[in-house]
């Protein structure tokens, strides 16, 4: 049944308001109690209401599988067309995000509205990971207050990581192991488990912990049963104790304490890679907990993290930049420690800094995840053990400031590769794609439009795409935007073939693969962008893979490129000119191509070879056109020139791509 034919009211109770009433305050109202209601169960009510059609959501668990939630009509409805749509791509793993359905009605798809759902679905979806990471640091805080009172003892340090991971995960299950003499990784502290002498030693590289620490990678096993790596002794217990799905991460406080945690389920399937990505904001920081803990422990503990009113203030400080997405805070808090502060992307480009020196800097620290990377530097003017106590902080703040970079990133490459998209679509809607070229973030002059293709390189990665922005819109001022292979680049201003030749060679240097590039100059705003595009499109894909790294500009050569740096209005004053009446015939694009054909071969048989069509068809088709034209013949050469001219003009500009082109 559809969902057309329901007779199921999608507003059981109250005024049902129309399509142009959920407009305005009313969206505005049920988008934000969207990013906000208190329940997810009212998260699929409010968006089945704004939507007029059922919705499922797809919720990723915080350490547990996700949860899946109904609106009232959903299981309702059969035979209706389900649309899948994943919510905030930018925001971390994108098999862990969440997910909508929507039971859509036919020639019904709501693609603007779809479009706020998800922004506003995407806001809850972050403010659940920062609150998650909110919870990390301030567990992180716990535990060096924790290291420096019992002054590094490794029996307490993985008793303090143990409750860290259990606080941070809920899981049932959480056991911490540590390294001694000869490298056994033996169970030193555990959670949940049922029996009373539970306890391992594990000889290096043997069973699951061995594996981890000889690779020093994590490792998610959906079901312990089917691991590959299991020790014969170990796996007896873990067998017993009911154990199915485990993650189990290397942690490394010092050079001599380090080992495994195990954060493990009674359930299969319940670990995930999204787990061990929001579990390694915690365990990768505990390193530099450790030690800043044991910086300077003997003397008196007011300098301690958890006392210390100037250390308060700066955390604060970096919460607020956190949840306010300001960088104010960041200049105070580098303020306040008397230092310098630089965060640069991976291509080293400054993200953000507060004046940074000459001198190199003091501390560096590596960021990586899925959809960024980047450097944190640190230039301590005096007193660095301050710095250390908040490092652990300063870290993470650097991270979410790279993700919000890429975020944002992705956020306009959405809306510009809409706008990108119509332009292709509408070569011939000039005014229009200039108009929406400046609200979606493009220069509002472009005086060059450049290409640069990858053959089978269907989709640019997000960390490489983010600092390859921000490298044009330095050096050139210039916007980015990704379309499946073709990277597009619009300059405000006209550079030579030795710029073009530099930037091919900067995307090699940094990781990119060689490609294929050209460019062509753009005279004002009466030219058509779409057609531009269209063109620079077309001769990319003619150059072969072999001219890869090596810069091939465009500029006019061919008629076509020529035809789409003129004034549109001038060509379609032409077009109409000399086409007339034939271009608003009801036939007009059967007969055009047609004149087209026969003024480029001269040839009835040959246009009805090439049309596919019966000689007389063609004949019957030429005497037409000379009746719309109100001409006797085609003989004199001017007219067969001026003719042939505006044909082609009106095959460009309607898609009908001429065969002998």
């Amino acid at each position: 049944m559809n969902i057309a034919d329901s007779n199921i009211g999608f507003f059981p109770s109250g005024p049902i308001p129309s399509t142009c009433d959920r407009a305005g305050a009313y969206v505005g109202r049920v988008l934000l109690d969207i990013a906000e209601a208190p329940t997810l169960d009212r998260v699929v009510s409010d968006i089945e209401i704004l939507l007029d059609e059922p919705a499922s959501l797809i919720w990723p668990g915080v350490f547990g599988p996700p949860a899946t939630y109904k609106s009232f009509h959903f299981d309702k409805i059969s035979g209706a067309i389900v649309r899948r749509y994943r919510v905030a791509a930018g925001t971390g793993s994108k098999n862990s995000c969440p997910i909508v359905l929507i039971k859509e009605q036919p020639n019904r798809h709501q693609a603007d509205l779809m479009s706020l759902i998800l922004e506003s679905l995407g806001r809850r979806w972050r403010d659940t990971k920062m609150a998650q990471r909110e919870k990390g640091f301030q567990l992180l805080n716990e535990l060096w207050i924790a290291v420096r009172r019992c002054s590094g003892h490794t029996q307490t340090v993985c008793a303090a990581l143990l409750d860290a991971a259990q606080r941070f995960t809920q899981a049932p299950i959480v056991c911490v192991a540590a390294c001694g003499p000869g490298r056994i990784l033996s169970a030193s502290a555990s959670f949940g488990i049922f029996q009373p002498h539970f306890a391992f030693q594990l000889a290096p590289g043997h069973g699951l912990g061995g594996h981890v620490l000889a690779r020093q990678q994590p490792a998610v096993v959906p079901d312990y049963r089917t691991y590959p790596y299991r020790d014969s002794v170990v796996s007896g217990m873990i067998d017993q104790e009911g154990i199915r799905s485990i993650i189990a991460l290397p942690w490394k406080a010092s050079e001599d304490q380090y080992g495994v945690i195990y954060i493990a389920y009674r359930r299969a399937g319940m670990a995930s890679s999204g787990d061990v990505t929001q579990l390694n904001h915690l365990i990768r920081a505990i390193g530099t907990v450790y030690a800043s803990a044991m910086t300077n422990s003997a003397e008196d503990d007011t300098r301690g993290l958890a006392v210390s009113g100037e250390s308060v203030t700066v955390l604060k400080l970096l919460q607020a930049a956190r949840k306010t997405q300001e960088l104010t805070p960041l200049y105070e808090v580098a303020r306040l420690l008397n230092m310098s502060m630089a965060v640069y992307d991976e291509w080293g480009q400054s993200v953000f800094d507060s004046g940074v020196p000459r001198a190199p800097a003091t501390h560096v620290i590596h960021l990586k995840d899925e959809s960024y990377g980047g450097i944190l530097a640190l230039w301590p003017t005096n007193h660095p053990d301050r710095v250390s106590t908040i490092l652990p902080e300063l870290q993470e703040t650097a991270a979410w400031l790279l993700e919000q970079n890429s975020i944002v990133w992705q956020r306009a490459q959405e809306h510009r590769t809409q706008w990108l998209t119509s332009a292709m679509g509408q070569p011939h809607n000039v005014t229009t794609i200039w108009e929406q070229s400046v609200e979606h973030g493009l220069p509002a002059t472009i005086h060059q439009i450049g290409g640069v293709r990858c053959p089978g390189q269907n989709l640019w990665s997000e960390e490489f795409l983010a600092p390859l922005a921000r490298y044009l819109d330095t050096a050139f001022g210039a916007v980015l935007c990704a379309h499946h292979e073709t990277l597009w680049i619009f300059m405000p201003h006209v550079y030579d073939a030795l710029a073009w030749q530099n930037l091919l060679q900067t995307i090699s240097d940094h990781g990119g693969p060689l490609c294929l590039a050209t460019s062509v100059m753009v005279h004002g705003q009466s030219v058509s962008l779409g057609a531009v595009i269209g063109r620079l499109n077309g001769y990319l894909h003619t150059l072969p893979e072999s001219y890869s790294g090596i810069y091939h500009p465009l500029e006019s050569s061919t008629m076509d490129d020529l035809l789409t740096t003129v004034n549109t209005s001038h060509l379609n004053a032409f077009v109409g000119q000399w086409l007339g009446g034939l271009v608003c015939h009801e036939q007009c694009r059967d007969l055009v191509p047609t004149l087209h054909r026969y003024l480029t071969t001269g040839s009835i048989p040959a246009v009805a070879e090439s049309l596919y069509l019966h000689q007389n068809t063609v004949r019957y088709r030429i005497t037409k056109i000379l009746e719309l034209l109100k001409l006797k013949d085609l003989k004199d050469p001017a007219v067969r020139e001026n003719l042939w001219l505006a044909s082609h003009l009106w095959t460009l500009q309607n898609g009908h791509i001429p065969a002998d082109q």
